[in-house]
């Protein structure tokens, strides 16, 4: 806890009943991961119900424990490390079951195929798949390599309007994840990933709500953790916004996630 004590010193004080949220340094990352998509195909038409997903990973061993000073400062996930699954912009579900195929596995490298079903229905036309690997607390990794998406069709070529405009900036929500559940004092991670745009100070921003009460804006991509949160259930909503604070037009501009804090 001593370093969440010097972290505190340094922290961004925003709006609200004593909660505070303050960026901490990224945990490190490898410099070899490669996440693929191999199934659905691009633009495929998938006639099966559920729809499987595969996955290629390679530099990033799945259902371990993250080693790593920040597992002992927030909730870690008994799941351990796994890929973030993200579909047309609902909650993710993660997942780190047993690779279907080991290619080959050392100290410094592994490729492994991982196969798994969405756990819901998908309705017929146009959809989006999202993935992106999590440590065990549940931050994102966002280096190189480390995120894929697919369009894919379920049955028909059926447009979807909510998938309009991803070549713009949008939002991924991820932590806290929805109805997770926290200690009061403990930090709670904040995490995200954004895409076609960069955040800075006298550019594009997030802006937090939480509970529907505004705070302050995030001015860089990176993990942050909450302080002061209290128990119950909790909403919070991201927003990114231009650098005059107006709020982008999108269906993913706009993102939250519910979490609750015992």
């Amino acid at each position: 806890m001593k370093k969440i004590l010097v972290l505190i010193s340094c922290l961004i004080a925003f709006r609200g009943e004593s909660v505070q949220i303050f960026p901490v340094a990224a945990s490190p990352e490898p410099n070899s991961l490669i996440l693929q998509i191999v199934l659905p195909l691009t633009e495929d038409i998938v006639s099966q119900d559920p729809v499987r997903v595969q996955l290629r990973l390679r530099g990033y061993p799945l259902g371990i424990k993250s080693v790593l000073p920040r597992a002992d400062e927030v909730l870690n996930f008994p799941e351990g490390q796994s890929i973030h699954v993200v579909v047309d912009g609902r909650p993710y579900f993660p997942k780190s079951n047993t690779p279907v195929d080991l290619f080959s596995q050392n100290d410094s490298y592994y490729e492994t195929m991982y196969q798994f079903e969405i756990p819901y229905a998908l309705a017929e036309g146009k959809h989006l798949l999202e993935v992106f690997p999590a440590r065990s607390f549940g931050e994102s990794l966002k280096g190189e390599g480390c995120y894929a998406s697919q369009i894919f069709y379920v049955k028909n070529t059926k447009a979807n309007p909510k998938l309009d405009g991803l070549d713009r900036p949008y939002l991924i929500y991820s932590e806290p994840g929805n109805y997770f559940r926290f200690q009061e004092g403990k930090p709670i991670l904040l995490d995200f990933y954004i895409r076609n745009v960069t955040l800075e100070s006298d550019g594009y921003k997030v802006h937090i709500f939480l509970d529907n009460e505004p705070m302050d804006f995030l001015k860089r991509w990176g993990p942050y953790y909450m302080l002061g949160v209290k128990k119950g259930e909790h909403t919070l909503r991201l927003q990114l916004v231009d650098k005059n604070h107006k709020p982008l037009e999108g269906e993913f501009c706009t993102v939250e996630g519910k979490f609750i804090v015992e």
